[in-house]
């Protein structure tokens, strides 16, 4: 009985640490986020699509993954995870992008979020995320796009 109870206790802790181990490993932006001031809604999954919709009731779907050339960076005081996010309307040469305007020539174009716990940023443009690498802070600008996580 005593080696029954004891193989039991260790199929039980091994079953626990695969769900933590699990858990763990999935990337911060996996959930639905919602903006603290427009009440905009936007869903990042686990198979990297996302969906957004606007409070007007306009839709945008595409992709993300985490930006490759800043992984993470520091700002306001907490480490914050980078995102990119590839609308599928848009080439991923940023071609015809805002970013491109602005002489930021990153080849996803525009759109990168920032994780951190329950929080997430907007940054616009390449140069957005290097200024925030370098000054360890938020401008007013991505204050304003903040969004919470939902669930």
């Amino acid at each position: 009985m005593r080696m029954r109870n004891c193989f039991l206790a260790a199929i039980l802790a091994l079953a626990l640490g695969v769900c933590l181990a699990s858990c763990a490993s999935q990337e911060p932006i996996i959930g639905t986020w919602k903006s603290s001031n427009t009440g905009e809604v936007s869903q990042y999954n686990n198979d990297g699509s996302f969906n957004y919709t606007s409070k007007a009731g306009l839709s945008l779907q595409g992709t993300w993954e985490p930006y490759d050339r800043v992984k993470t960076l520091t700002a306001d005081g907490s480490e914050w995870k980078v995102y990119v996010v590839i609308p599928a309307n848009r080439s991923v040469t940023g071609n015809g992008s805002l970013g491109n305007q602005h002489g930021y020539n990153d080849k996803y174009g525009d759109y990168y979020r920032l994780i951190n716990k329950d929080r997430m940023m907007l940054a616009v443009g390449a140069g957005n995320i290097d200024r925030i690498a370098e000054s360890h802070s938020f401008s007013d600008l991505e204050k304003e796009y903040e969004s919470k996580r939902v669930n």
